[in-house]
């Protein structure tokens, strides 16, 4: 419960820096502002997960990561994916209880079935509800290739084994100044 609220005040304080954001997208490309994709959840259980969209229309919704200087991504979405401002509409998802504020970041099914069918231990991950703040994207960033979302799940897998409030501190610290010094990708 206290997750839902802290997020929903959040949100709410974030309503003027949510409406900049929204202008910038709108003013600066053409489609939607939001951008949902069905990722996998607690219990292996899809939802809906929301950003703000950095990438063009015309890049559709490819299963494809995101590589460094990636074509598909426009001017502002290039600067909101640096600060990780794009992440701002998940805070929804935790009002609704489908993510945590920490925890294994959620995939989209066909990586999970990827990932799975070389490490069986991944999917022990979705054990979890899944988290805007993970461990193993602090550590490692984000991925391009399965065999970097393996070794990232390592450090999810470590940070489910070992929860404490201190590990929490640690990553909300280490997050903060990822959006400071726009350290995203």
């Amino acid at each position: 419960m206290m997750r839902r609220t802290s997020a929903m005040i959040i949100l709410i304080l974030c309503i003027p820096l949510i409406v900049c954001i929204c202008g910038l997208v709108k003013l600066t490309s053409r489609g939607p502002i939001l951008h949902a994709q069905m990722r996998v959840g607690r219990h292996m259980k899809p939802f809906r997960l929301y950003k703000f969209r950095s990438m063009r229309v015309e890049s559709g919704d490819t299963i494809q990561l995101t590589m460094p200087e990636d074509r598909r991504i426009t001017n502002i979405g290039r600067l909101l994916r640096r600060h990780r401002l794009d992440e701002i509409p998940q805070l929804w998802n935790i009002v609704r209880g489908e993510m945590g504020w920490f925890g294994p970041r959620p995939e989209q099914a066909y990586y999970v079935e990827r990932i799975v069918a070389r490490s069986q231990s991944f999917q022990s991950l979705y054990r979890a509800l899944p988290g805007l703040i993970s461990l193993g994207v602090v550590q490692c960033g984000y991925t391009e290739h399965v065999d970097e979302m393996i070794r990232r799940a390592k450090y999810d897998k470590y940070y489910l084994q070992h929860p404490s409030w201190g590990l929490n501190v640690y990553l909300l610290f280490r997050a903060i100044g990822i959006v400071i010094k726009g350290k995203g990708r």
